[in-house]
Order: structure tokens, then C-alpha cells, then sequence
């Protein structure tokens, strides 16, 4: 007959009862286990970081933009002189000019002079603005080779005063900034995707320590043992380095 004992029925009990509270965990813990895994967090911070590197220079395309400005200037064509008539013309003509601009007539011998294949290859590196309560436009042309982007935003300019001048008689055009060319990137940064990857990286190791924490059903200390155990800890066995 199996010899009754009263502590282990104590002992199963107080396990069940203590089960569901042993999923906590102390800052004590926490500390402890990042200490341990701080490798972890280094070589996936650094193997992040070299991914967003990576990732920038081999998969992200650059875009080079170019922009020139041109301003409808408020001067009588005879006199020379500014007028408050012509200014308030103007202003009312700025959509119109911004519409005119892009439209097929002209984009065809802009692409012509740029070795683009027709219009609409054009008209999609452009994006014609107006600076709001002036008469300036700004025609700006994002491609993947600067100097093509700034070659089309000056055949774009000189057509369009041509076209301007021949057809319609508008002679108060003038260009206020040329195009310049122009090597830096835009929409693309490298420094903020490499600190991405290694944020990237750190927030891996962080959930990957929460994980073993709570996970961690483990009694490490005499406090913990006689916590949840509810009895005595009698001895204790040192631990050897």
C-alpha cells in the first residue's frame, strides 16, 4: 500500500493554485535577460541596419528632379509699363498657361528635342505649379537620369514661349530661374532607411526577450520557491562559476 503523504497533496495544490501567477515577471528579470541577450540585440541592430543599406543602393531606383521658374510679367506690350489691368489678366491667365503647357502640341516636340517616344513620356515626368498669389510657374521634371530631367524642363520652357509667341502673341513671358543640373537623389534616404533596419532589428530582439520571459515558468530564487511552493527552503545549493 503506497504510503500517504500530506505534502505532496500541499505541494500539487499550491502548484495549481500558483500556476497562472508564475507567467509574471520582475524588472529584475527583464534586466537580467537583456544582459544575457545583449548580443542579440547588437548583431540584429547591425545586420538590420545593413539591410536598409543594402536595400537603398539595389532596390530603390533614384529620381533626379530639375526645376525651372518662367513669369508672366504685368507690362503693357507698348509702353512698357506695369498696369494694374494687366496684373489681375495675368493672375486669371496662370491656370491657363499651366494647362497649355502640357498640352500634346507642345509635348510632342518636347519629347521630339529630349529623344523622349512621344508626349505623354513627357508629360509624365512633369509637374507644373503656380505659386499661389503670384504669377510665377514652376515646371519641374523627375526623372532617373539628371540630365535628361533637366534637359526637358528647358525644351519644355523654350517651346511653350515659342508656342506662346507665334500663335497667341504673348510676348511677357520671361524665365526667372533656368534649370540647373542637378546629381542629388530625391525620395530617397539612405542614412533614415539604415536606421530604420537597425530599429528594425532592436524591436526583433526586444519581442524575442519578451518571449522568454513569458514563456519562463522557471523558479530562479529561494523567494520565488518558497513563494509559490508555500514552504520552507531548507537548503540551498550555491551556484559554482
Amino acid at each position: 500500500m503506497a504510503e500517504f503523504n500530506p505534502t505532496s497533496k500541499r505541494r500539487t495544490s499550491a502548484l495549481k493554485k500558483n500556476s497562472s501567477d508564475n507567467t509574471g515577471f520582475e524588472l529584475y528579470d527583464l534586466i537580467n535577460i537583456i544582459k544575457k541577450k545583449l548580443w542579440l540585440f547588437v548583431i540584429l541592430a547591425v545586420l538590420g541596419g545593413l539591410l536598409g543599406g543594402l536595400y537603398t543602393k539595389f532596390m530603390v531606383t533614384p529620381r533626379y528632379a530639375s526645376t525651372g521658374t518662367i513669369f508672366l510679367t504685368p507690362k503693357n506690350s507698348e509702353t512698357g509699363s506695369v498696369e494694374y489691368a494687366n496684373m489681375s489678366i495675368n493672375s486669371r491667365l496662370v491656370n491657363t498657361v499651366i494647362s497649355l503647357m502640357t498640352k500634346d502640341n507642345i509635348m510632342s516636340e518636347v519629347a521630339e528635342r529630349s529623344g523622349l517616344p512621344s508626349a505623354a513620356s513627357a508629360k509624365s515626368t512633369l509637374n507644373v505649379t503656380n505659386e499661389q498669389g503670384t504669377e510665377i510657374i514652376s515646371i519641374t521634371s523627375t526623372t532617373t537620369d539628371p540630365v535628361l530631367s533637366k534637359t526637358i524642363v528647358e525644351n519644355t520652357i523654350d517651346v511653350f514661349i515659342e508656342k506662346m509667341q507665334e500663335n497667341l502673341n504673348v510676348k511677357n513671358i520671361e524665365i526667372v530661374d533656368a534649370p540647373k543640373l542637378d546629381y542629388r537623389q530625391i525620395g530617397v534616404n539612405r542614412n533614415r532607411n539604415i536606421q530604420m533596419g537597425a530599429l528594425a532589428g532592436v524591436g526583433i530582439s526586444s519581442l524575442y526577450v519578451l518571449f522568454l520571459l513569458v514563456t519562463d515558468n522557471r523558479l530562479k530564487t529561494k523567494e520565488e520557491a518558497e513563494r509559490y511552493m508555500e514552504l520552507p527552503v531548507l537548503i540551498e545549493i550555491p551556484k559554482w562559476k
